[in-house]
Order: structure tokens, then C-alpha cells, then sequence
């Protein structure tokens, strides 16, 4: 045996007697590694004998199990005898990282093993096409087992939705935030495992509304988040980000900064997003890409949460637009689910909101290209600015402020809709939340209109 070997089945070894000491963590979804991706034959069975009483049964102790294990002759005496004996010192944190390590140790030797049987095959007389295929079935092998989903009784699901029903309580926001409070008192922060869309028509602002979520939300220094630009560059979102971060006008940014004082704020706010966990990818628009550098971000980086701008701008290369645009959506969602991370995407509306009269307020039939958006989404969100359309006044006659911007919250799958209100600061490129409409009103004007305009 090398020290591999070794190595993988102390690891091994260690895992069990935490989960032997504390069988409730197997009903967490964290815990989450099965009998198959163990090494060593022994703590297999273990495991098995483990994994059967465990689902048989919606709570249970240290003494419930270890009874149960005797009773219901799981495993023999030999395995029992060795299970009662192992030391049960471990801590969740380190466990988290054993089973990370037993997965890869699984992946590791199941490969090793296709590409020894592979170089052992004659080489005349095999097909290179046949060799691909073999390490490809391999490979997809050892995806399916470290990533596929098992039935799970409905008792161990009604103690996880108690547990989030408990965590809810401390009215605090359970998921990743999306660092406008308001927004988060709203939707309870991005749900993990969806796709949620802001849309907006070009030139309103959603990419600088992007940048506000992350800025604000990358606040929160164990907030992990991961940024895919495809609309602008590197140093555009940056600048973007440095300007809202330390009030410096964008616009001298670009020109050059000439004075010392906003040279010290730029470099305070440098340092501030330096210490975030925020990581960015500029890639290639086609989606296999980006669904290569979301999985990325989140196996490497182990981000929560994943902002994309802007779905139109992510290619298929398919002749039907509308077709494309819904299976990238599809795609996305069914990543978000895989990876269980929120995945948030800027979208472009279609050019009808401006044949409207009226406020021009958008709606969910104005997405772009594709009714799958609004199918598919588990928020959808349009940002609203009346001066874009050069409207200075409400529909109720009064004159609103500069910078006067409505998020219009027109799809929550699980919640309430509703419209939010922020101040748009352009020299700053800054979303300042505001309590309610009527801080976007200017009190001191009056109205022009003797009747409200309908």
C-alpha cells in the first residue's frame, strides 16, 4: 500500500467516526458523499449499514445508531467492533474538507484506472475513436457519481425545510444578498439554484446597476461572487466600480486625476475591493464557455453567486434567435442548480416599449427574443428611469427629481412583487436606495397639469 493509499483511508477513516458520533450531519446537505466513493472495503460496508438506517429513519442519535447497527445486522460484528473503536475528534469545517478530498481521491482513481487500461490496449489494432470514447465514459462515470441525486425520504426533507424555516426566523437574509437592502427585504436575497433577470432597454443602466449589486454586496467580506462580462472590458468595470466606490466622477477617471485628494479615495476604495471575495472572467461570448468559467468559479473560488452581463450578448450559433436565447436560459438554470448557486443576468428589452405612449413603463411581454425568460426566471426585475424617455413628471403630474429610477419587481416565484425606488447619481455612477415614490418627488415645483395625466 503507498502513501496514498494511506492517506485516503485515514481521511476515510476519521469522516466515519464523525458521522458514527453525529449521524444528524448526513441529513445535512453539505455532508453530502455516499458509500461508493470510499477506498477502503471495510469503511464501505460501514458506511452502507450507515446509510441504510439513516434513511429508514428521520432522527437519530449516536446511541440510536450504534443500537440500530446491532439490531438490524447492517454490518457484522467485525465491522461493528471496528466502527465503535474509531476516534470521533473532528471537527464540521475539517470534514467539509475530508469529504472534498474523498471525492477527488474517487476521481483520481477511477481515471487513473481508464487511462492504464487504455495505454495496456494494443494500439494497431484499436480505434483511436473507441480509446476517446472509453475516457470519456470514464469520465462521465465519475461525474455522475459525485454529482447525481439520490431519492430522498420526505422525512429527511421536512427537517431541512424546518431548518430553513428556524434560519428565516432571525429575519436576516438567508441567501446571497444583492446589496440594495431593499431589494433583499423583497426577494430574501438571490435564491440558490435559479436564474434571475434584470432587464432593461440599452442606455437605462443596467450594467451600472450590476455593478452597484456587486460593489455593495462585496461588502460583506464571506460573500464569494463571481463576475462574467461580456459587454464591456476589464478596465470599464473597474473604473465603473472605483468611481462608486470612492465618489470620484467617472468621467475624470477616464481623463485623468489630477487631484491628491481623490487620488487617497481612489486608492481607499482600490484597497476596500481588494480584500472582497469578488472574482472576475472577461471570456469568450459562446456558452459552453461560459458554463465552463461558471463551474470554474464555483469549484475553484466556491462563489455563490455568479453575475452575467448580458445574456443577448452569449452566442449558440443557432439560425433561430428566440430558440437560442431560450436554451441558454434553460442551460443556465439547470447550472445554477447543479453547481446550487444563484445565477444573475442582465437582458435586453425589445424595441415595443418604445412604440408605447404613456410612461412607457416595461412589462414581462417586452423581454427580448424569448418568452423563456420570463418562464424560466425566478426573478424578474425591470430597471425604469422616466428621463431616459425625457418624462419629468408622474403620472400623477408632480415633477420628479433627476436621477428618478423605478426596479420594477414584475416576477418573484415564491414571493411578492412590487416596485423599488433609488436616486441615479451619473457623475458617480451611483443606485442610492430611497425609501419610498415620494422621495423622488421635487415638493418645491408644482404641478403644470391642472389634472392628473392619465
Amino acid at each position: 500500500m503507498n502513501d496514498l493509499e494511506e492517506n485516503t483511508i485515514a481521511i476515510e477513516k476519521a469522516l466515519i467516526g464523525k458521522l458514527i458520533f453525529d449521524p444528524s450531519l448526513l441529513f445535512n446537505k453539505q455532508y453530502d458523499f455516499r458509500a461508493e466513493l470510499l477506498f477502503d472495503k471495510q469503511l464501505k460496508r460501514i458506511l452502507t449499514g450507515i446509510e441504510e438506517i439513516i434513511d429508514k429513519y428521520s432522527a437519530i442519535d449516536d446511541l440510536l445508531l450504534a443500537k440500530r447497527l446491532v439490531t438490524s445486522k447492517k454490518i457484522n460484528d467485525g465491522d461493528y467492533d471496528f466502527a465503535m473503536n474509531i476516534s470521533k475528534d473532528l471537527s464540521n469545517e475539517l470534514a467539509l474538507e475530508y469529504i472534498k478530498s474523498i471525492k477527488e481521491n474517487y476521481v483520481r482513481r477511477n481515471i487513473t484506472d481508464s487511462c492504464i487500461e487504455i495505454i495496456n490496449i494494443d494500439k494497431e489494432t484499436s480505434d483511436a475513436f473507441d480509446l476517446e470514447l472509453k475516457l470519456e465514459a470514464a469520465l462521465f462515470k465519475c461525474h455522475m457519481i459525485t454529482n447525481k441525486k439520490h431519492p430522498e425520504h420526505i422525512s429527511k426533507l421536512m427537517m431541512l425545510g424546518i431548518e430553513s424555516i428556524e434560519d428565516s426566523a432571525s429575519n436576516e437574509v438567508n441567501y446571497p444578498s444583492s446589496g440594495f437592502q431593499n431589494l433583499d427585504l423583497l426577494i430574501n436575497g438571490w435564491q440558490l439554484g435559479t436564474v434571475s433577470v434584470i432587464a432593461s432597454r440599452p442606455g437605462m443602466g443596467k450594467s451600472v446597476f450590476l455593478t452597484n449589486m456587486i460593489v455593495n454586496s462585496a461588502s460583506k467580506k464571506d460573500l464569494k461572487i463571481g463576475f462574467i462580462g461580456l459587454d464591456s472590458t476589464s478596465e470599464e468595470d473597474t473604473n465603473r466600480m472605483i468611481s462608486k466606490c470612492s465618489k470620484v466622477p467617472y468621467q475624470e477617471l477616464i481623463r485623468g486625476v489630477q487631484n491628491e485628494e481623490d487620488f487617497y479615495k481612489i486608492h481607499s476604495s482600490i484597497l476596500n475591493l481588494a480584500d472582497s471575495q469578488l472574482f472576475c472572467i472577461y471570456p469568450e461570448n459562446d456558452l459552453k464557455n461560459i458554463e465552463y468559467n461558471i463551474t470554474t468559479l464555483k469549484k475553484i473560488n466556491d462563489v455563490e453567486i455568479v453575475y452575467l452581463d448580458n445574456l443577448q450578448l452569449v452566442s449558440l450559433k443557432s439560425k433561430y434567435r428566440e430558440l437560442e436565447i431560450s436554451t441558454i436560459i434553460k442551460r443556465l438554470k439547470q447550472l445554477a442548480k447543479r453547481l446550487n448557486i444563484a445565477i444573475v443576468v442582465t437582458s435586453q428589452l425589445s424595441r415595443s416599449v418604445e412604440l408605447r405612449g404613456g410612461s412607457k413603463r416595461p412589462l414581462l411581454s417586452d423581454l427580448r427574443d424569448s418568452g423563456s425568460i420570463e418562464e424560466e426566471a425566478h426573478v424578474v426585475a425591470f430597471l425604469y428611469r422616466p428621463e431616459y424617455y425625457a418624462l419629468e413628471y408622474t403620472e400623477m403630474g408632480e415633477m420628479l427629481v433627476p436621477g428618478a429610477t423605478e426596479l420594477i419587481v414584475s416576477k418573484h416565484k415564491n414571493g411578492p412583487t412590487g416596485s423599488l425606488y433609488y436616486k441615479f447619481i451619473p457623475e458617480v455612477l451611483t443606485f442610492e436606495e430611497v425609501k419610498n415614490e415620494t422621495d423622488l418627488v421635487d415638493t418645491s415645483v408644482n404641478s403644470p397639469f391642472e389634472n392628473p395625466v392619465l
